[in-house]
């Protein structure tokens, strides 16, 4: 979804800088059922990011965090699409992101929102699928739920797109 929704700001004219890290690589780069000879060898991580400019950062570092802080004091906004908590563990939560840029914008996508008792859920698209019931309404009587797992991601980045456009035009 996150990336889903950078790509479509950046057709959109958006300068995108994707901060990555070799300890834990993007989900297309690894592939789901093909490995592939190099890091942008797989198409579906090549089709998420057009137009975006990358840098790896082990943000467990210190000069990797100052260094992405920099980069924060330049932006109009930040997205990440990790579990609530992460950003805040690494250095990087809201609070750390103003410090850097005042007037920073910052938009989290995670699976069910920041608080609440399934806030910690890991964001898949069967997950969101699941816990939205859409695979049961979409099932076949007397049948399984159909499983419905991409076209999640796409409409939960479309939205993350709207959503930052929203707050930048705000």
């Amino acid at each position: 979804a996150g990336p889903q929704g950078t790509l479509l700001m950046g057709f959109l004219g958006a300068e995108v800088i994707k901060v990555e890290s070799l300890r834990r690589l993007d989900l297309t780069r690894r592939g789901w059922r093909k490995t592939y000879e190099s890091l942008e060898g797989n198409p579906a991580f090549n089709d998420l990011n057009l137009n975006k400019m990358g840098i790896r950062l082990d943000l467990t570092q210190g000069q990797a965090r100052e260094l992405a802080l920099k980069l924060v004091s330049l932006a109009d906004a930040v997205v990440d699409n990790f579990r609530p908590g992460v950003m805040d563990r690494m250095g990087l939560g809201y609070p750390a992101l103003r410090r850097a840029n005042p007037a920073i914008i910052m938009l989290s996508s995670s699976n069910c929102g920041a608080t609440g008792p399934e806030s910690t859920y890991p964001g898949y698209a069967g997950i969101f699928n699941a816990l939205g019931g859409l695979g049961y309404l979409t099932g076949y009587e007397e049948g399984p739920p159909t499983p419905l797992r991409d076209s999640i991601d796409l409409r939960v980045g479309t939205a993350l797109a709207f959503a930052l456009a929203a707050a930048l035009y705000y």
